[in-house]
């Protein structure tokens, strides 16, 4: 199922989008990261995008194994954007 990752819930999964986005790096999944993606670094990726943004993440039981991220404003995804690709591009 789907849900919204609330403010409540968000520590909750955590764990779980930090696990994804550092598998995805690994297996080069185009998520604008390179390997070796330090959990530290995917947890705050996750913690500025969380408080910018609404994340919704499909669950597998209790256990979030996709997330999507809607930013609120143009402006906010385009930093987010920025970011990410500085990350990228190594800079």
């Amino acid at each position: 199922h789907i849900r919204l990752v609330d403010p409540e819930l968000y520590p909750t999964v955590r764990a779980d989008l930090i696990a994804l986005l550092v598998a995805a790096a690994e297996e080069n999944a185009g998520v604008s990261f390179l390997p070796p993606l330090s959990p530290s670094r995917a947890g705050a990726f996750w913690d500025g995008l969380a408080a910018k943004s609404a994340l919704f993440a499909a669950f597998d039981g209790a256990r979030a194994v996709g997330v999507v991220a809607v930013c609120s404003a143009v402006r906010t995804c385009a930093m987010t954007w920025r970011s990410r690709s500085r990350t990228r591009r190594g800079a």
